[in-house]
């Protein structure tokens, strides 16, 4: 046990420093955290999906022949049709989520178009809408 050691205090004769060394400090025996540090990593590992187990690859079964499915409708094709219809200077002003939406198919719409070089602008019209102007 660490000796007790006598602080240099003038009014106080009887005050006494302990010191313990930090290897036989102790954690109290709680599951809340000490720190903001050790609750972050609490939460991290909380949070951590649990690990895939490895698979046997020599077991895994190669099939040949098989079609390839058609790719699940997307947003670029539910739009391409009112994209396909905007000419040079057009525009349509939509509640912001579905603006958000359409402006993010027309990129990709424009970026497969080919040849053409299509480009569309998004900008904010008022506070629940916006507006999509194809610019090229």
């Amino acid at each position: 046990m660490p000796h007790p050691r006598r602080l240099p205090d003038d009014d106080d004769d009887h005050a006494v420093r302990r010191t313990v060394p930090a290897g036989t400090a102790k954690r109290p025996d709680t599951s809340a955290p000490i720190s903001v540090f050790d609750a972050g990593r609490q939460a991290k590992e909380s949070a951590r999906r649990p690990r895939v187990p490895l698979i046997d690859l020599t077991k895994v079964e190669i099939r040949k022949g098989v079609a390839i499915p058609e790719p699940r409708s997307s947003q670029t094709k539910f739009y391409a049709s009112l994209l396909g219809r905007m000419e040079l200077g057009d525009s349509v002003q939509l509640p912001s989520r579905q603006a958000y939406s359409l402006y993010a198919a027309a990129k990709k719409f424009a970026a497969g178009s080919g040849g053409k070089q299509l480009k569309f602008v998004l900008r904010k019209l008022d506070e629940s809408s916006h507006g999509v102007w194809r610019t090229a």
